[in-house]
């Protein structure tokens, strides 16, 4: 995702996905992430594949 262009197809594409594994909140999205030192924000893949985990695993 580095080498991605902001508003490919594909940074939206993960966007979505990063959304969508914290059950659709994005204060979720937000709590989680990390601030670099430039104001980027950081998600690890540890958290987002944690995340759906427990979207899996909770009852609908």
């Amino acid at each position: 995702m580095a080498a991605g262009r902001i508003n490919s197809p594909a940074s939206i594409e993960t966007a979505a996905d990063v959304f969508s594994a914290f059950g659709g909140s994005w204060q979720a999205v937000e709590r989680i992430a990390q601030v670099r030192a430039d104001g980027v924000r950081v998600i690890r893949r540890s958290d987002i594949e944690r995340a759906r985990r427990q979207q899996v695993d909770q009852p609908r």
